[in-house]
């Protein structure tokens, strides 16, 4: 007969060893670049790392597919979320309109405002940032279907250093804004369930097929013709398309069902998406950009702790 002290030794020694073989795992398979993490839901909006731990319902599946198999009162359900952010950094904007405004000004610039306005756009740090998410989540017991949708994009300016004031206000300055980016299409299914030998600590992960539509698009800020204007119908027309599959796998310690007792229900998460490095076809404009190999989603992980009265 096992004693409650020696019980609770092993169900110790079995989560250390289940977690760091799942870090090693995941840090195995994790490069130093990642895609950006999209705050899928709004309950995982104020909750940052701590949605990893604290995942429940149908968008466990995204936050952590272990999650899927914890006994919670929303064991079935759908949810659709959606989600939008935007950023802008430096003065890439303030310097692509100064431009277009002295090609347009009805006196001719000089060569002292056309290198100010260039020196806005060439700013370190300089760039634009859009992220769009949204999809369908299912959970029916400790499985999960769903269909998600994330886009990723930002634009980076790059000047032509040889502008005068005759190449502006003629719009032949080949001043750019360059845009890439994929929209990435999930359908897959989650699983998730509490190890036997093991209360509290469960496993889970997803299996999906991914569908990428990879852009990329040369936006010159001074050939604004109606055609060149719309640079996103541009972005999307020149966009490669291409499929591919990808894996994730959590893990989430439930401490309060190993050790009955502990307060404030804790809870520690890790996650790892996309370990498998998917990778899809660049665009003809990438490639003739010098852009070499597949554009690739690589593996994301994050780790993150949770407690609740």
């Amino acid at each position: 007969k096992i004693s409650p002290c020696q019980e609770e030794i092993f169900y110790t020694s079995v989560m250390k060893k289940t977690l760091a073989s799942l870090i090693v795992l995941l840090i195995a398979a994790a490069p130093a670049v990642a895609l950006e993490w999209h705050t899928v839901g709004p309950r995982a909006m104020g909750m940052g790392g701590a949605g990893v731990a604290a995942a429940q319902g149908p968008i466990a599946a995204y936050w952590n597919p272990a999650a899927l198999g914890r006994p919670t009162a929303n064991a079935y359900g759908i949810q659709v979320p959606f989600g939008v952010r935007a950023a802008v950094t430096g003065s890439v904007i303030e310097g692509a309109n100064d431009l277009e405004a002295l090609k347009d000004s009805q006196t001719p610039p000089t060569q002292a405002q056309v290198d100010a306005a260039l020196a806005k756009l060439n700013q370190p740090g300089n760039g634009v940032r859009l992220g769009v998410d949204g999809g369908v989540n299912v959970k029916i017991g400790k499985i999960a279907v769903f269909t998600n949708s994330y886009l990723d994009m930002g634009a980076v300016p790059t000047i032509d250093a040889t502008a005068t004031p005759a190449t502006v206000i003629a719009g032949t300055n080949n001043s750019k804004l360059t845009l890439k980016g994929a929209q990435v299409v999930e359908l897959g299914v989650g699983y998730g369930r509490e190890m036997s030998f093991a209360p509290g600590l469960y496993l889970g992960g997803n299996l999906k097929i991914m569908s990428a539509q990879v852009g990329y698009y040369d936006y010159y800020v001074l050939r604004n013709s109606n055609e060149d204007s719309n640079m996103l119908s541009k972005f999307k027309d020149g966009a490669a398309k291409s499929s591919n599959f990808g894996v994730d796998l959590g893990m989430l310690w439930d401490i309060t069902r190993t050790f009955e007792g502990a307060v404030l229900h804790p809870r520690v998460g890790l996650v790892g998406r996309n370990l498998n490095n998917p990778k899809f076809k660049q665009p003809a404009a990438a490639t003739a950009a010098g852009a070499t190999g597949k554009y690739a989603v690589n593996p994301q992980l994050r780790m993150g702790a949770s407690i609740s009265p």
